[in-house]
């Protein structure tokens, strides 16, 4: 029998308590650098209406949402095919799967409104466990399978379509793969049917039994899954209670060496939304999260606090970083390497609680030069404790106020130290920095550079350049703001948008009561 034809046998399968009403929910996406300078965030994937009319299913194109509807019948001897649009914004990474089964499982194929693949056009890949590398159309990806989740990213605005049946079975299994020496690792997988699927009816199966995916019994996988938030192009946790869309790709952790299979049931969803990052888990006592904002972008919130788990080892509330998208993007990280297996970066660490207790993280692959703000929240923190921050680098401490933020400038890894106090008794030695210019970075610089100035918080910086004539060359500044570090970025430029010479630039100054002035050179002009 062709695999269309079973298809087809399936719908008569299909019980119809499966089949219930959904809301709407847009698609994810997240920045990626094509080429040189092209850089893009925001933006949403298309939808597709699935309705069951007069017994036939049939797409609907809808434009901007999701849904899957049942109208009283039964189903009908033929189903239509599906068309399942993904519109692409140019520079706009989507993370995406194919629910339908196509005539081809070329990538050129499916995507033949894109042309011959060339990356510098349009890119697509998928992440290879067992490699630990992305592979690409012309390096190592020649299908696209269901299930699986990958990476779309397209020069010009376009809007690529795979047609095929939508996937109806009693239910879909996905092997999840190992990495380098059976060694955990993330799998990027895909949503295999049209409509949301709920996190809470996923399963897995370990060789010998199947448990839910969201159960403490499960030691095959973590527990939670990571998908794109396209407003922020950061990972948005899918636990208990969340979904995952129709068309979205999503990452799970493989945590054994041995046999995981992820188990999705053809049962829609109620809902479509994933569950806020900002969570503290039921488990634990209470919690620290940190965020990490640069312009739109968003890192994946770092969790931090109190539990009853063993001291020094890996514990089932600790979850390591998922991967950044192929080119990087900004995220926080807690290094742990004495976990054997399981050593790697986390973005959730829970150690038994004790009255003063200190995590050491980092602020990675943020755009350079410019700044980043750390915001901070505490969940079920006792009354009395302090929270402190230390800046590695410079070695100054600032006490952290709940739902606060500091500012701090990129130049490269930043290394911070994260200390919460229950004893009221204990306050670490505190420092700020020294008000005013703190350093010019990179200098001599090509492309664009960074002024770092310390501020205490409600004051406006202004600077001026002048070429070596003495010529007024560009006004740059930024509005008070709060306290930290602020970055006065300049690209080189006159005030008109005139790349200016290379040569030695005179910098001057203002900060509230203070002034100064330092030199930069420009090279490469």
């Amino acid at each position: 029998m062709k695999r269309e034809a079973r298809q087809l046998f399936a719908l008569f399968l299909v019980p119809l308590g499966w089949i219930v009403a959904q809301p709407v929910h847009a698609q994810s996406s997240t920045n990626f650098k094509l080429a040189p300078g092209l850089t893009s965030s925001g933006g949403s994937s298309a939808s597709t209406n699935f309705k069951i009319t007069d017994g036939v299913p049939s797409i609907q194109d809808r434009g901007s949402s999701t849904g899957f509807d049942a109208v009283t019948g039964i189903l009908g001897a033929f189903a239509t095919t599906a068309t399942v649009q993904w519109p692409s914004t140019a520079g706009t990474y989507q993370m995406l799967a194919d629910p339908v089964k196509g005539r081809s499982s070329s990538p050129e194929e499916i995507f033949d409104e894109l042309g011959t693949y060339n990356n510098t056009v349009w890119r697509f890949g998928h992440f290879s466990p067992a490699d630990s590398a992305y592979q690409e159309v012309n390096a190592g990806l020649t299908s696209v399978s269901v299930g699986q989740g990958f990476w779309l990213i397209t020069k010009d605005n376009a809007t690529p379509a795979s047609t095929g049946l939508p996937l109806i079975e009693k239910d879909f299994s996905i092997p999840l793969i190992s990495g380098p020496g059976s060694r955990p690792a993330f799998n990027q997988v895909g949503n295999p049917f049209l409509f949301p699927i709920a996190i809470n009816d996923l399963q897995v199966f370990n060789g010998a039994t199947t448990v839910l995916f969201t159960s403490p019994l499960n030691t095959a996988t973590e527990r939670f899954a990571r998908v794109f938030d396209p407003a922020t192009s950061g990972y948005v946790n899918a636990g208990a209670g969340a979904a995952i869309n129709g068309r979205q790709g999503f990452w799970v952790k493989k945590l054994t060496g041995g046999v995981a299979n992820l188990i999705v049931p053809p049962k829609a969803s109620a809902t479509g939304s994933p569950e806020p990052s900002l969570l503290k888990p039921d488990e634990a006592q209470w919690a620290v999260a940190i965020t990490a904002r640069q312009g739109e972008s968003v890192a994946e919130p770092l969790i931090v606090g109190a539990a009853p788990v063993p001291l020094h080892e890996w514990n089932s509330l600790c979850s390591s970083r998922a991967p950044s998208p192929p080119g990087g993007a900004l995220h926080l990280a807690i290094p742990r390497s004495g976990w054997g297996a399981l050593s790697g970066d986390y973005v959730r660490v829970f150690e038994p609680g004790s009255a003063t207790m200190s995590w050491e993280f980092s602020a990675r692959e943020a755009v350079s030069p410019g700044e980043i703000s750390l915001g901070f929240r505490s969940f079920d923190l006792p009354a009395g404790s302090g929270i402190w921050l230390e800046d590695l680098a410079t070695g100054t401490t600032r006490e952290v106020a709940d739902g606060r933020s500091l500012t701090f400038a990129t130049t490269g890894e930043r290394r911070f130290r994260l200390t919460v106090d229950r004893s009221g008794e204990t306050t670490p030695s505190h420092e700020d920095m020294a008000r005013g210019l703190r350093l010019s970075w990179p200098n001599p610089f090509a492309a664009s550079t960074g002024m770092v100035f310390a501020v205490r918080g409600g004051e406006a910086i202004r600077v001026d350049l002048y070429d070596v004539t003495g010529r007024h060359a560009r006004t740059l500044g930024i509005p008070a703001g709060g306290a930290g570090e602020r970055v006065v970025v300049w690209d080189g430029r006159d005030d008109d948008g005139r790349s200016l010479a290379s040569g030695v630039y005179l910098v001057r100054w203002r900060m509230g009561d203070l002034a100064g002035s330092t030199r930069l050179v420009k090279v490469g002009g």
